[in-house]
């Protein structure tokens, strides 16, 4: 009898109440001063990480940690669905088949670093074919390496290129004179110099490369993320509209002079 008033009352409970929130899994490599971290941790801190807290602040049962993952491996996790976006990307055409991409966040500049040994002089250039005599340094996986690669082919120019497949690889290289131009983004770039202490031996072209946005990325095979583009939408248009986005971008370019 005690038994059987036992289940009665286990069935009559209300269900118990579970939290709610989903946990966003992003992955990225560290990129300072944009996003700050040690590999297989968090994010620390930057403004990439500040601005994805704000973002999931205007989201309801959701948050979000960002895991520090070398790039090409990030790209991958993401394509398979391990994990669930990245939070900062510019757009290629190939990765439409397996990410989402938001409306644009922030636009920077791509530009050629340079070793300041190679060039007494100062660097500048107008097309490819005018630097196609010196050593150019390309980190794998970049939009900026693929898109350089690509204009080479189509105009039937034989560069020499180094491939990386790390970008503090990449710019060690430059420091040190093994090629002469790095192609990368431009806050970026300073970040690893200071990083690496070679800030006074590189400098960059006064022409830029290009100008293009960032998007934050997610994954079409991840189960979390059904729905929740327009929500990131919307607090992007809002981060845009009360001044936090710029409030961010002022940090940042703060941070990258430090």
């Amino acid at each position: 009898m005690i038994i059987l008033l036992s289940v009665l009352i286990f069935f009559l409970m209300p269900p118990p109440i579970f939290a709610l929130d989903k946990t966003f899994h992003f992955c990225t490599d560290p990129w300072p001063p944009y996003i700050y971290g040690k590999f297989e941790k968090t994010a620390s801190r930057g403004m990439i990480k500040e601005l994805i807290d704000e973002i999931f602040k205007r989201i309801d049962g959701y948050n979000a940690v960002i895991d520090m993952v070398p790039w090409k491996r990030s790209l991958l996790l993401v394509e398979k669905g391990y994990k669930d976006g990245i939070p900062q990307l510019r757009f290629k055409k190939d990765r439409e088949s397996f990410i989402e991409h938001s409306d644009p966040i922030f636009n920077s500049n791509t530009v050629f670093f340079y070793n300041k040994a190679k060039f007494p002089n100062g660097f500048n250039w107008t097309k490819l074919e005018s630097i196609k005599s010196y050593k150019i340094g390309l980190i794998e996986s970049y939009t900026i390496s693929d898109y350089l690669q690509k204009k080479a082919k189509e105009n039937n120019l034989q560069m020499i290129w180094e491939i990386t497949n790390q970008e503090d690889t990449a710019f060690k290289r430059l420091g040190a004179g093994r090629f002469a131009l790095l192609p990368t983004e431009e806050i970026s770039g300073w970040g690893k110099c200071k990083k690496l202490g070679i800030i006074n031996k590189i400098d960059i072209a006064k022409n830029i490369i290009y100008r293009k946005p960032y998007y934050i990325g997610l994954s079409k095979k991840s189960a979390v993320t059904k729905g929740l583009m327009p929500k990131i939408n919307k607090a992007i248009s809002e981060i845009k509209l009360d001044g936090t986005l710029a409030r961010l971008m002022a940090d940042l370019r703060e941070d990258a002079k430090k």
